[in-house]
């Protein structure tokens, strides 16, 4: 089932429909995540994973790095139209986790958040407080494609240790 909807957000950019961010059924938060099988042992993978982030984040600060596991955090700003076609900046931040075992790894990319009137608010809250529905879905649209450069950057770098951005 996860991999049909990975499948589903990852080749909906070329038929033109806009990419919905993926939520956890059990939390309601907004997460991406999937296993991945390949042949390459944990502690080549733990590795990957770990110059991944440094590289990709430009930052050796890893929020978590020991028993084949990274978690780091990420953040991309971006605008939208808001209210009266005014540009609406949203400083969004996010985890991502990554988890080595021998001939798989899983990421998973949460706790989206964003910063504003410098108070940190969970994207899901942040969405709330928009009340209208397409203002929403025009706060969300950017989101899918940034998250799936990172996730194409990830799974090349882990299959080859090659880094793209």
């Amino acid at each position: 089932m996860k991999k049909a909807h990975f499948f589903i957000l990852y080749f909906m950019p070329l038929f033109g429909i806009s990419q919905e961010i993926p939520k956890n059924s059990e939390t309601g938060k907004y997460e991406y995540y999937e296993k991945i099988q390949i042949s390459i042992e944990k502690d080549t993978l733990y590795y990957r994973a770990r110059e991944w982030a440094i590289q990709f984040f430009k930052n050796e600060d890893l929020k978590y790095d020991r028993n084949y596991e990274i978690v780091t955090s990420g953040s991309y700003d971006y605008s939208y139209t808001g209210y009266m076609g005014i540009q609406s900046p949203v400083p969004l931040k996010y985890e991502i986790e990554i988890l080595s075992k021998d001939m798989e790894y899983s990421y998973r990319i949460s706790n989206f958040s964003v910063s504003a009137s410098g108070t940190e608010l969970a994207f899901e809250g942040y969405l709330d407080m928009l009340k209208k529905k397409k203002l929403q879905e025009k706060a969300k649209e950017p989101i899918g494609p940034e998250m799936e450069r990172v996730i194409k950057s990830l799974k090349k770098f882990m299959g080859e240790g090659i880094l793209i951005r």
